[in-house]
């Protein structure tokens, strides 16, 4: 080989390892992308099932509430659900205590002030893991825009 078809051969080569670093930064970039976008639906799913159990927390909040504000009206007959829009009908409730399951299926009394305070703390831990979550996903969905530059920029 002359000079000239060394220099166009050595030319080549480098062309071609140029191009075999470029597809595999598209495909590390298309993988981290695809990672991301997983990860996020995921979070999403979690904020979502998290937003669930808040409301239905605060839903018995609200109830306690009521129930430690109208003890009499519990006194008389009442109606208790037992499922969607089925009731049955109970005799006097004792508003004095309740009995919370505190895992594993242990039981401890308290009192109905007792009980709302426990409900309160797990709103507050409930608040704070759903802040957890919203930094994270923010952080992932700033990344993940970060790569779809990135991706714009090389056509991936």
């Amino acid at each position: 080989m002359d000079a000239k078809n060394q220099n166009n051969h050595a030319n080549q080569t480098d062309n071609q390892r140029v191009n075999q670093s470029n597809n595999q930064a598209r495909e590390e970039i298309s993988a981290e992308y695809e990672e991301l976008a997983n990860q996020l639906y995921s979070l999403n799913q979690e904020l979502n099932m998290l937003n669930s159990q808040k409301q239905e927390l605060e839903r018995s909040r609200e109830l306690l509430r009521s129930v430690i504000n109208n003890k009499q009206e519990l006194e008389n007959e009442t109606l208790i659900p037992l499922a969607a829009g089925i009731y049955a009908k109970a005799g006097k409730i004792d508003v004095k205590q309740f009995f919370v399951n505190v895992g594993h299926k242990v039981m401890v009394k308290k009192t109905p002030e007792e009980t709302l305070e426990l409900l309160d703390k797990r709103m507050e831990e409930f608040e704070n893991y759903e802040s957890r979550l919203k930094d994270i996903f923010d952080s992932l969905q700033w990344r993940l825009e970060e790569i779809q530059t990135l991706m714009r920029e090389q056509d991936v």
